[in-house]
């Protein structure tokens, strides 16, 4: 079963970050948002004006994951920049619950815990 879903939203497809999900053996996976990363993906959403991007976590490790956010572009972006990170528990299921969380991207220059959770 689906339990753990992650939606991330952000307004500027020109936005450099990494997206990190960390597990509780301190294993990670991580997604790169940059045109050198995924030129073609960045392309589309410029072109469709959507910028986002699901994950699901299917059987995950029990204990406390982290999920963080890396801004890639430093202080030179002329835009703010937000990403919209909504994370859906028990998907899909009666009991489904879900949290937003809105980041300003522009105010950080170092990576940032968006989350924790304990599954």
């Amino acid at each position: 079963s689906q339990d753990i879903r992650m939606v991330f939203d952000w307004n500027d497809a020109a936005t450099d970050f990494e997206l990190q999900f960390v597990d509780p053996d301190n294993n990670y996976f991580m997604y790169s948002h940059t045109v050198f990363e995924n030129g073609e993906e960045v392309a589309a959403e410029i072109k469709d004006g959507i910028a986002s991007k699901e994950f699901v976590l299917n059987n995950p490790t029990p204990g406390k994951w982290l999920i963080n956010v890396n801004p890639l572009g430093g202080k030179e972006t002329k835009n703010a920049t937000f990403i919209k990170y909504t994370l859906y528990r028990n998907y899909g299921k009666p009991d489904e619950t879900k949290t937003i969380k809105l980041i300003d991207l522009s105010k950080y220059e170092k990576k940032i815990t968006v989350d924790s959770f304990v599954y």
